[in-house]
């Protein structure tokens, strides 16, 4: 549990990690002005999508912007009180806007995006906007250790004026924006399904709506009772996303405190059931698998996946976090060998980059790291625990260079090189470039050839004492076999230009 007072990241509905500030202060405080306190950066311009094209209806009501306030500290207005049109005419979005496009931006949410400094700036938005968040409930059957849920589950706390969003206000909501609703996130904080009238919410939402992009999340434990599922399900959300870490009761309990994973995958098999007995397309069941290192060994999170298949889950998604603090896996770091195998489970945010809390470029599909420069060696491309080089095979043969930076000079290290014609060991020197040829042989010199580079000489600089920094580093590569390649295209293409310039 983090202290009172204490900066830490957090997750909040969407996945994304925000900066989260927990005091007992901030808690309910309904400010009517939160432009107030934007935090001003030099040569920076920002634009916030979910300022723009969204409204959040808290469960008391209270209208606030994107999936960032946990604790109800902004308050553009109620719709107990209000329409929802005349409290997004609030004149504090545009302020909002002006003042993130002038460089300033939220002091507690991470949803704000740099932008071209030289772009056009917002335009104001007309109403009604595209997308609405609707929380059924702030409460929660589980005690998870996340910064934002804690006193939002502490009964002697109050973060909203109301626990249940009730459904009158929720149709009143749904029906004033209904008209042009593209999405809608049935889900903030809290578990949704503790409200009673969810599935009947849902239900609602899909015959007012039918084309919109409906999402939900639960933990599963409510829809271990099969009405529910089957209502759920009939109710036909495009997404319903299960929040399950462990297939353990230990393993699971240490993040999900109070729960019960029988319960828990009770209700994603009851979810999975319903479906396939009704012959629907939607709901897309993914299991949200939180990564901590207490439930990354490769055993459990295979057994994981092979419970998915069982069940007939339409997509497991690995979520890779470091909420709670101290809890970050250090086995599925990005490039090592866990994350290599895992890889295509492992969620990715919309730019293709790991978020809660990794933030941090991913190796690309052959997995190296981008060009960059060390001292003393140039320019380089660093791998993880493995990498893959493909390249022609034309010249007979591939040059790479290979060194590293890492122990000390007496300190042996290799990679291993396999090919489609056999594999070998080669030795790396510390600080000093070895070039390796590798010779194709004459049959595999027509197509491209793969080099598969492995080595067990990596390191993690989170383990020492380098929290920015969550990758897995293994040796440097200098490429040499594509400058080849291109001279000798080149000099095949002035050849080519010489003869037909010949008389």
């Amino acid at each position: 549990m983090t202290a009172l007072g204490m900066r830490c990241d957090s997750i909040d509905a969407s996945g994304a990690a925000i900066p989260e500030i927990v005091s007992p202060v901030l808690y309910k405080r309904k400010n009517p002005r939160p432009s107030e306190d934007m935090i001003f950066t030099e040569g920076v311009r920002y634009r916030c999508a979910w300022l723009e094209e969204s409204v959040t209806v808290h469960s008391d009501g209270n209208i606030s912007c994107g999936l960032d306030d946990p604790h109800a500290q902004r308050s553009f207005g109620n719709l107990r009180d209000q329409s929802i049109a005349s409290i997004l005419a609030n004149p504090e979005y545009r302020v909002m806007q002006e003042k993130l496009w002038n460089g300033f931006h939220c002091a507690h949410c991470g949803h704000f995006r740099p932008v071209a400094h030289d772009g056009a700036p917002p335009p104001a938005r007309p109403l009604p906007r595209t997308s609405i968040v609707l929380e059924p409930t702030i409460r929660c059957n589980l005690a998870c250790p996340n910064p934002p849920c804690i006193p939002n589950n502490d009964s002697g706390e109050t973060t909203r004026d109301g626990d249940f969003l009730d459904y009158a206000a929720f149709k009143i909501a749904v029906d004033q924006v209904a008209d042009s609703l593209e999405t809608v996130h049935f889900y903030n904080y809290g578990e949704p399904f503790l409200n009673r009238r969810a599935e009947d919410m849902l239900a609602y939402l899909r015959g007012r709506r039918p084309d919109a992009l409906i999402v939900t999340s639960t933990n599963g434990i409510p829809l271990s009772n099969p009405t529910r599922a089957d209502k759920v399900v009939a109710a036909a959300p495009d997404r319903i996303f299960f929040t399950i870490s462990g297939v353990t009761q230990e393993s699971y309990a240490r993040y999900h405190i109070n729960g019960r994973l029988a319960l828990a995958l009770a209700g994603l098999k009851n979810a999975c059931d319903a479906k396939r007995r009704s012959g629907q397309e939607k709901p897309t069941i993914i299991w949200r698998y939180l990564a901590f290192c207490w439930n990354d060994g490769e055993d459990e999170i295979e057994r994981a996946i092979a419970i998915a298949e069982s069940y007939g889950v339409d997509e497991f998604s690995l979520y890779l976090t470091d909420t709670p603090p101290g809890a970050r896996s250090i086995k599925l770091a990005p490039g090592s060998p866990s994350f290599h195998r895992f890889r295509r489970y492992i969620h990715l945010d919309s730019e293709e980059r790991l978020d809660h809390g990794y933030h941090c470029i991913l190796p690309d599909n052959t997995g190296l790291w981008p060009v960059e420069s060390v001292p003393g060696l140039g320019l380089i491309r660093r791998m993880g625990s493995e990498a893959t080089l493909i390249r022609s095979g034309m010249a007979g043969y591939i040059d790479f260079d290979v060194t590293t930076d890492q122990g000390a000079a007496r300190r042996i290290q290799s990679i291993t090189v396999e090919t489609a014609w056999g594999s070998f060991k080669i030795r790396i020197v510390y600080r000093l470039w070895r070039r390796v040829r590798v010779r194709v042989p004459q049959r595999f010199r027509n197509g491209d050839v793969a080099l598969k580079i492995t080595t067990e000489d990596y390191f993690l600089p989170s383990l020492r004492g380098s929290d920015q920094d969550p990758r897995c580093l293994g040796p440097m590569l200098r490429e040499q076999a594509a400058e080849g390649v291109f001279l000798l295209r080149y000099a095949r293409w002035w050849r080519q230009v010489i003869k037909t310039m010949a008389p």
